[in-house]
Protein backbone atom coordinates (compact mmCIF):
# COMPACT_ATOMS: atom_id res chain seq x y z
CA UNK A 1 0.00 0.00 0.00
CA UNK A 2 1.53 3.29 -1.32
CA UNK A 3 -0.10 6.40 0.36
CA UNK A 4 0.18 9.63 -0.47
CA UNK A 5 0.72 13.08 1.99
CA UNK A 6 -2.30 13.09 4.60
CA UNK A 7 -3.54 9.77 3.85
CA UNK A 8 -4.10 6.59 5.92
CA UNK A 9 -4.78 3.32 6.04
CA UNK A 10 -6.35 0.84 8.64
CA UNK A 11 -4.58 -2.29 8.40
CA UNK A 12 -7.71 -5.16 9.87
CA UNK A 13 -6.65 -6.98 12.58
CA UNK A 14 -4.20 -9.73 12.59
CA UNK A 15 -2.67 -8.68 9.12
CA UNK A 16 1.32 -8.95 9.67
CA UNK A 17 2.36 -5.30 8.18
CA UNK A 18 5.70 -3.43 8.29
CA UNK A 19 5.42 0.22 8.36
CA UNK A 20 8.55 2.06 6.10
CA UNK A 21 9.19 5.27 4.12
CA UNK A 22 11.76 5.65 1.40
CA UNK A 23 12.51 9.16 3.34
CA UNK A 24 11.64 10.74 6.78
CA UNK A 25 8.67 10.38 7.55
CA UNK A 26 6.02 11.08 10.54
CA UNK A 27 4.10 7.42 11.15
CA UNK A 28 0.94 7.70 13.37
CA UNK A 29 -0.05 3.56 14.96
CA UNK A 30 -2.55 3.69 17.05
CA UNK A 31 -2.57 -0.11 19.10
CA UNK A 32 -5.09 -1.52 21.62
CA UNK A 33 -4.17 -1.40 24.98
CA UNK A 34 -3.67 -5.37 24.51
CA UNK A 35 -1.16 -5.17 22.33
CA UNK A 36 2.99 -5.79 23.14
CA UNK A 37 4.40 -3.49 20.83
CA UNK A 38 7.78 -5.06 21.09
CA UNK A 39 7.07 -8.50 19.63
CA UNK A 40 6.77 -12.29 21.50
Amino acid sequence: MELGERQGFVVPKGVVHRTRAPKRAIILMVEGAGIVPTGD
